[in-house]
């Protein structure tokens, strides 16, 4: 089967940049080129992510706070289609 998802990897393209996602033992989340952005990886969303037992949770997305306060969700939503 498709194992993409298998390993915690994830890449985030914002506002015209694209960075690596990391993810380190008690410290979380957070780009590979730190610049304070704030990364949650969240369950919940209604948006056709089933999950994968004992790997993640159902309706996976992503939650980035910017320096400024500003909060951009990727995967928040099922687009039509």
């Amino acid at each position: 089967g498709d194992q993409c998802w298998f390993n915690d990897n994830a890449t985030m393209s914002l506002n015209g940049k694209s960075t690596e996602l990391v993810f380190e033992q008690g410290k979380g989340w957070h780009p590979s080129a730190d610049t304070g952005e704030k990364v949650e990886k969240l369950t919940g969303a209604v948006n056709g992510d089933k999950g994968t037992a004992g790997v993640d949770g159902v309706g996976e997305h992503w939650k980035i706070t910017a320096t400024d306060g500003t909060q951009y969700f990727f995967g928040l939503n099922r687009l039509p289609g």
